[in-house]
Formats: C-alpha cells, sequence, structure tokens
C-alpha cells in the first residue's frame, strides 16, 4: 500500500503473496511482506522483488545517531537496515532473549540490547551487562548470576547514558540498574519501583534519569546515588514509554488513557496534557529541535503533536495493530514505526505533512 500521509488515505496498493500480509513502506517507494519463513523487499514502482531468509517479527526500531542506519529488535535477533532504502546491512541472529528493545550508543558504534552490547563494526559481542539474559540465552542450565533483588529476571528497557559511559536498564522485577559500558559492572541498583519497569530514559545533561513501571508511576533519580526516586502518578496503569525533550526541560510520558503528560524536570510537575488517542499511547519520540513529539498507539494511529498549542498536526492511520514504536532522525529527515502487524514503515520529509526540524 501506499498512503497520503496527509490525509491518511490509501493511494495504490501492491498485490501480494497471499501468504504475505504484511507490508512495510519505506520513504514511499519500498515495500516489505513478511511471513513465516522470509522478509521480502519490493519496489513500490517496479514491482521487482528480493528476498531474505527467516521468519522476522520486528518489536522495536531506532534510527542511530548518525543517521545511517536503523536497528530493528525481534524477538530472537536484531537487523541492521540502511535508513534510507531499506537495504539489509548486517544480522545479529540468535543473539537476543525475548528482547524488546535496543539503544545506539551516542557515536553510533555500538548498540546495547537486552543484557548485552554488540560492536556494529565487527557483530561481536563485546560487554555484558546482565548476567540472567546472557546466561539464560547461552547456558540455560547453569544456575543464573545474582545482582540483587529488582535486577532478576527480564529487561524490558535500555538506555545509553549521553556521554556513553554508562546503561540504564529496567526490569520486570521492579529494579533499575546502572552499568559501567566499558565493563558491564554494576554502578547503581535503583530500587523503588511496585510493577515492572517498562521504559527507562536520561535526560540529555545525564544528571537525572527516569523509569516508568506497569502501575503508572514515574521515578526521577540521581543516577550517582541509589536513594529512593521521586514519584509522580502519570497514569491508572501502564506507562509504557517516556522521553526527554532534547533540552531536558521536559519529559513526555504516556498512558493506559491515551493521554500523553509532559512535565517539568526541575519542578516535576505538569506543564500540559496531549489527548486524541483513543487507546493506550505506546511509544513516543522528540523532533530534534523539540518542538514535536511523534506518538503511536493501539488504536492503530500515529500522531504528530505540535508542543506549543497541544494539538496533534497530523494523524497517520495504519490500520496494522498496535503501534509498538516510533522513531525520529537526529536530523528530522526521516520518522520510522514498527506496528503489531510485523511491519516496519518509514517516511521521508515528502511523504508526511510536518517538517521535523534538524538537529545541532
Amino acid at each position: 500500500m501506499r498512503w497520503d500521509a496527509r490525509t491518511a488515505i490509501e493511494r495504490d496498493r501492491l498485490i501480494p503473496d497471499p501468504q504475505n500480509r504484511s507490508k512495510i513502506m519505506l520513504g514511499g517507494h519500498y515495500v516489505y511482506s513478511t511471513d513465516a519463513t522470509r522478509l521480502i523487499l519490493t519496489d513500490a514502482r517496479t514491482r521487482q522483488s528480493r528476498g531474505f531468509d527467516g521468519g522476522f517479527s520486528p518489536r522495536d526500531v531506532r534510527v542511530s545517531p548518525d543517521g545511517e542506519r536503523m536497528a530493528v529488535t525481534g524477538s530472537n535477533d536484531l537487523r541492521l537496515l540502511e535508513t534510507n532504502n531499506g537495504a539489509e546491512l548486517q544480522r545479529f541472529p540468535n543473539t537476543l532473549w525475548n528482547a524488546y528493545e535496543s539503544a545506539w550508543s551516542p557515536n553510533s558504534q555500538s548498540i546495547a540490547t537486552q543484557g548485552m552490547v554488540l560492536e556494529v563494526s565487527s557483530g561481536r559481542r563485546v560487554m555484558s551487562f546482565d548476567g540472567y539474559a546472557i546466561e539464560k540465552k547461552l547456558f540455560p542450565k547453569r544456575p543464573m548470576l545474582d545482582f540483587g533483588p529488582g535486577l532478576r529476571g527480564r529487561q524490558r528497557s535500555v538506555a545509553w547514558s549521553p556521554d556513553g559511559t554508562q546503561l540504564a536498564s529496567g526490569y520486570e522485577a521492579r529494579g533499575v540498574g546502572v552499568w559501567d559500558a566499558s565493563s558491564g559492572a554494576l554502578a547503581q541498583r535503583l530500587i523503588g519501583h511496585t510493577n515492572w519497569v517498562l521504559s527507562v530514559a536520561w535526560r540529555p545533561d545525564g544528571n537525572q534519569l527516569a523509569s516508568s513501571d506497569g502501575s503508572g508511576n514515574l521515578r526521577f533519580w540521581n543516577p550517582a546515588r541509589s536513594a529512593l526516586g521521586t514519584t509522580r502518578q502519570a497514569s491508572r496503569s501502564f506507562v509504557r514509554s517516556i522521553a526527554y525533550s532534547p533540552d531536558g526541560r521536559t519529559l513526555a510520558s504516556s498512558s493506559q488513557e491515551g493521554w500523553i503528560t509532559l512535565w517539568d524536570t526541575s519542578s516535576l510537575t505538569t506543564i500540559k496534557r496531549l489527548e486524541g488517542h483513543t487507546s493506550v499511547t505506546t511509544t513516543l519520540a522528540w523532533s530534534p529541535d523539540g518542538r514535536q513529539l511523534v506518538s503511536g498507539s493501539s488504536d492503530q494511529t500515529i500522531r504528530i503533536w505540535d508542543v506549543s498549542s497541544a494539538q496533534a498536526m497530523q494523524t497517520i492511520a495504519l490500520q496494522e495493530g498496535t503501534i509498538l514504536s516510533v522513531d525520529i532522525s537526529k536530523d528530522g529527515a526521516r520518522l520510522v514505526a514498527v506496528t503489531r502487524g510485523s511491519s516496519l514503515r518509514s517516511w521521508g520529509r515528502a511523504d508526511v505533512s510536518s517538517s521535523f526540524g534538524g538537529g545541532k
């Protein structure tokens, strides 16, 4: 399918293999189709295809800071794609154990996911910072390394510190771990959440760490100390995504109710709400200039918000299930999204009516 991004109306339809029901549009030209055994890239203009072996169901997409690649995380492997044309550049097969998301290092040379750091240039695992995930994958019968309460079990989220020296990860065991990015040593164990930790994020100055959980709570931490963080209620239930604005003054949080709350990161008070989604808000990403916020929801839409007016500038209706992940390249040239229907979509400036300001 091709869509008019301004009206969210379908323009034309590719006729796929009947077994391939999921489609991905890249830059207005390319469409992926997936089934249980292959991934197919089709040129929407010439209808020519080339296939990739192996089934793949994406959960998360992240554009590298240099804008050249996308890291697409599936349940059992990680794939790197060329940002502009979707060509597969690299694959890390059988390295993940039920991973939910990945995070690029600030220099775009490494990727952290599910307890390990992968070096992009060599494809090697260069560091492990979560004994449970690594040991569970490689040695399922071996006793797990134990980093103490809160850091046992499945990792749900991961984020690099802005200077690239630390990693933060959130766990279903209700803790947040702060790790040395070189050695993998545990620097801080942050305990206080009463439910799964679903998202973690660093303020751009590195002096504040935020986390969200399945009870609707946010916690704001000083990453240099293990003292109990300040708590704020953001939703009646799951807060699946949080994101700092580029200037660090605002934190956006999703909600089970569908609204998005903007928080002042100094006073930890509510600034405003963005309302429009009709179901759970699942994923958030800021434009590089901080003037816009992109959100995805289980209502199967992506909304692009003008932050100053709290109004949706554009709504893109996909009808492919829950929007699992959205991201914007640092130059503002590309918006990408992953949907529950095993689709990865990407839009360039020409495909979206909103213009995202580029970063410095």
